[in-house]
C-alpha cells in the first residue's frame, strides 16, 4: 500500500477473516443440513454441459469462489478451483495488466473498479445465452441506471453481481435511541462512544451523501468540508476499531455505543456474544458496494466458467452464499430462501424492492483520475486523520 489506511477493500478483507472466524453464524448449518444439501445438489438451469469441466483459476476474494455452496456442482462437472486470493482489489489489476503467468479465467470487482477495468481492456464481454438463470437476477442489476455504469455497457455484459452490502449506522438499542441523523454522533453525549473502522474511500463517500454533495468527484472546497467533518468525527472515537470483529467487541464490552460507517453484520456477530446490535440508516442516506463475477480477458476455460456462474446463480445457492458471507442477494426468489437474521440485514431491499433500497443508500464509483480532488488525494488525506493529525 502506498499509505497506511485502510480502503474499502481492505475494510471487506477484514470482514473476510472475520467471516472465517464466526462461520458459526453464518455458515455451516445457517441453513440447516437438508437446506445446504439441497443447494449442493440442485440442477440449476442448464447453460449447456458440452465442453463443461477442468481448470477454473481463480483470482478475487477468498469466499467468492463458494468452495461448499459449489462443491457438488464442480465435482458433478469435474472442475477444479484453483484459487489466487487478493488482499485489495488494485491486486487484480497489478495481476491482470501486468501480463500474468497465470490465465486466470474468473475474477470478482468492487463496482467502483468497473471504469478503471474498462479503461485498461482487462475484463471480456459475457455471453448472455450461456446465463440463462440471470432470469432470476432483479432488474435493478441488469436494466437500471447503475447497471449501465457498473456491469453492461451499449446492451454488452461484463460482470454479473452476485453479493452486495450498505453502510449503516449500528447502535445499542438499550443504550440509546436510534440516532435519526449522522450529524447527531457529533453531539457532546457521544463524546468517545463513537465506533469506527477506517476506510477512506467509504468515509469520504458517506460524508459526501451527509454533506448533500454529489460523490465521487468533488471540488476542492468540497473536499476540504468533508475532512473538516471527518476530523470531528475522528474526535469522537475511543481509537480506530482494527476490524468489524473488534467494533463488535467495542459493543459487547460498551466501550461503544454507536458506530460511524458501520456495516449491518455486525448484527449477526454480536448474536453470540449475548449482544443485541439494531441497524440504521439515517436521514441524510447512505452508500452501498456490490460485487460481481468477471471474465478476465485472459480467460481460456470460458464456457465452464459460464456454467459455473450460470449454477451460482441457483436461488438456493444464492442464499446459502449470502449466510456464508453475511451479505444481500441479488434475487428475490433468494430472499425468500434466506434465514430471518440475513434477511433483516436488508429488510428494505427484499419487502420493497432492491431499487428503493439503492435509493437510499447508493452505489458510487470512484473518483476520476483527471478530477480535481483523485483518489491518491483521498488516500492521502485520510492517512492523515487515521493518525490524528
Amino acid at each position: 500500500m502506498d499509505h497506511p489506511v485502510i480502503n474499502p477493500v481492505i475494510a471487506r478483507y477484514n470482514r473476510r477473516q472475520l467471516l472465517k472466524r464466526m462461520a458459526v453464524v453464518a455458515s455451516a448449518g445457517a441453513l440447516g443440513p437438508t437446506f445446504a444439501a439441497c443447494a449442493a445438489d440442485t440442477a440449476p438451469t442448464s447453460s449447456g454441459s458440452e465442453g463443461i469441466g477442468g481448470d477454473i483459476d481463480f483470482l478475487g476474494w477468498e469466499g467468492y469462489d463458494l468452495p461448499a455452496e459449489m462443491k457438488a456442482f464442480n465435482a458433478k462437472r469435474d472442475i477444479t478451483f484453483n484459487g489466487t486470493y487478493i488482499a485489495t482489489s488494485d491486486d487484480v489489476q497489478a495481476k491482470l495488466k501486468a501480463g500474468a503467468s497465470v490465465a486466470y479465467d474468473l475474477t470478482n470487482y468492487y463496482h467502483g473498479y468497473f471504469s478503471l477495468y474498462q479503461q485498461l481492456g482487462i475484463i471480456s464481454e459475457m455471453d448472455e445465452s450461456k446465463l440463462p438463470n440471470l432470469s432470476y437476477v432483479d432488474d435493478f442489476f441488469k436494466t437500471s441506471d447503475a447497471a449501465q455504469q457498473f456491469w453492461v455497457v451499449d446492451g454488452k455484459r461484463y460482470a454479473v453481481p452476485f453479493t452486495w452490502g450498505t453502510t449503516t449506522c449500528d447502535y445499542l438499542p438499550d443504550k440509546i435511541d436510534p440516532p435519526q441523523a449522522w450529524e447527531d454522533l457529533l453531539k457532546d453525549e457521544f463524546k468517545g462512544k463513537v465506533g469506527w473502522v477506517p476506510d477512506a474511500t467509504g468515509a469520504i463517500t458517506l460524508t459526501g451523501v451527509i454533506l448533500g454533495l454529489t460523490p465521487p468527484n468533488y471540488t476542492q472546497a468540497e473536499f476540504d468540508e468533508i475532512l473538516s467533518f471527518l476530523r470531528k468525527m475522528r474526535a469522537q472515537i475511543p481509537g480506530f476499531a482494527a476490524s468489524f470483529g473488534d467494533l463488535t467487541n467495542q459493543f459487547v464490552s460498551g466501550d461503544v455505543v454507536v458506530d460511524f460507517a458501520g456495516w449491518a453484520a455486525v448484527t449477526s456477530f454480536a448474536k453470540p456474544k449475548d449482544t443485541t446490535i439494531a441497524t440504521t440508516i439515517p436521514t441524510e442516506g447512505s452508500y452501498s458496494f456490490c460485487d460481481s463475477w468477471a471474465l478476465p480477458d485472459t480467460s481460456d476455460n470460458t464456457d465452464t466458467v459460464l456454467a459455473w456462474i450460470n449454477a451460482a446463480l441457483d436461488p438456493k445457492v444464492q442464499a446459502e452464499a449470502a449466510q456464508t458471507l453475511v451479505g444481500g442477494v441479488v434475487e428475490g426468489e433468494a430472499a425468500d430462501l434466506l434465514d430471518d437474521v440475513t434477511r433483516d440485514l436488508y429488510a428494505t431491499a427484499y419487502d420493497e424492492s432492491f431499487a428503493a433500497h439503492f435509493e437510499a443508500a447508493g452505489l458510487y464509483g470512484l473518483p476520476d483520475d483527471d478530477n480535481e480532488v483523485n483518489r491518491e488525494m483521498w488516500l492521502k488525506e485520510f492517512a492523515k486523520i487515521q493518525s490524528g493529525d
